[in-house]
């Protein structure tokens, strides 16, 4: 799976396990800079490395008040997978997620990604419904790979642990409505990450406004 953009970041989730995620997250010198969606490039700072990740399972509705999967199911049940809308893009003029309330966070923290050179990322956008994530709303993609600047492969408890087949929204703005971003959304396999670890542990504070 290539990695898939939401703002100055891109992201490839490898595991949505029932009680943590791993996925790779990188860097990328652009970011969207007004609401036309026009890319522009942007200079590494040592605080850009530091990047907050929140996850909200069940994901949000969309902040015009329909239930997150509205623009892709084909009736009025929610589908055991998601059908693309009609149109050019199935996510053409969708509407962002809102900010989910504070009990439906099930991660909240910040993560650190190195330094990089030389790291050529190719990004494409993936079709609603793809269990490793998919975007939520529309986003501008790069005509050609780009070098990443930064770099991380985390592996991050759930709060709790989720059941599987259980969806998750990705944020790396802390779903901000007004951000020029888009969140993703993962669905939860059987799997489980940290069971037979020690070293396992579950964020212990909610850091959500």
């Amino acid at each position: 799976m290539s990695y898939q953009n939401g703002s100055d970041i891109g992201v490839q989730v490898l595991l949505a396990a029932r009680d943590g995620i791993r996925l790779e997250v990188v860097r990328v010198p652009f970011q969207v800079v007004d609401e036309g969606y026009t890319l522009e490039p942007v200079e590494a700072t040592e605080a850009s490395r530091r990047q907050w990740i929140q996850a909200a399972s069940p994901p949000p509705p969309r902040v015009d008040g329909c239930p997150w999967f509205e623009p892709f199911r084909p009736g009025r049940q929610l589908p055991d997978w998601l059908q693309p809308a009609s149109g050019e893009s199935p996510y053409d003029g969708l509407p962002k997620l809102a900010r989910p309330p504070a009990e439906a966070i099930v991660l909240d923290q910040q993560i650190e990604l190195e330094a990089q050179r030389g790291r050529k990322i190719e990004f494409t956008r993936a079709e609603p419904g793809d269990p490793l994530g998919f975007p939520a709303n529309g986003y501008p993609l790069p005509e050609e790979p780009v070098e990443a600047d930064a770099w991380a492969l985390c592996e991050l408890a759930w709060r709790h642990p989720l059941q599987p087949g259980a969806w998750v929204a990705l944020s790396f703005d802390r779903f901000d409505p007004n951000g020029l971003s888009t969140a993703f959304l993962v669905r939860v396999t059987d799997e489980w990450m940290f069971r037979d670890r020690e070293e396992a542990t579950y964020p212990k504070a909610l850091a959500a406004g």
